[in-house]
């Protein structure tokens, strides 16, 4: 409270009839409660930290989600691949049944790489992802679809490459049971 606000109070005070020891208690309390209006608590340092971290922490979340979202159709070599492969590891550990998904993705990825006539070295490392993927497979009447899928993709696959990469696929193609 500055000096012309505390004359204005006084002068207030004794015109209600107030004691002068009165108005003095009574400007002094006045002059506490403004400042404390004026000089607010600052807030405590864990909070000012806190505050940009979980900042961070979210915009981390928010981009890594967006790069699994962005990465999900992309072929193996390419930038993003990687991190497509870790969130399907990371989705069939939390549910396996969804390795079967993965296996159909693999098998599709390996036909379009030879679709696009990618070079050998690719190819065989996608199969060599799909066949990774699908290790841990039982494959049953209740999942023919899935079996019959793959195999139909590896073969157009094998069918449209050479050399190494067609070894390749064949190898993946008799390791699957007969479709």
């Amino acid at each position: 409270m500055n000096d012309y606000q505390s004359r204005k109070l006084r002068q207030e005070l004794r015109q209600a009839g107030a004691e002068p020891s009165e108005i003095n208690q009574l400007a002094r309390l006045a002059g506490q409660v403004g400042r404390l209006k004026k000089d607010p608590q600052p807030s405590p340092r864990y909070f000012r930290r806190l505050v940009p971290a979980g900042l961070t922490g979210v915009i981390c979340l928010v981009l890594g989600f967006y790069l699994v979202v962005v990465s999900q159709p992309v072929l193996p070599g390419s930038l993003l691949f990687p991190v497509q492969k870790l969130s399907d590891g990371l989705a069939v550990d939390i549910r396996p049944a969804y390795r079967a998904t993965v296996m159909i993705k693999r098998a599709q990825q390996v036909k379009m790489l030879a679709d696009n006539h990618a070079d050998d070295a690719r190819i065989v490392a996608a199969v060599a992802d799909y066949q990774s993927v699908s290790k841990g497979y039982k494959f049953s009447s209740d999942n023919y679809d899935v079996l019959e899928f793959c195999h139909s993709n590896l073969s157009r696959a094998a069918d449209s490459t050479h050399g190494q990469a067609r070894q390749a696929i064949e190898q993946s193609l008799y390791r699957l049971p007969d479709s």
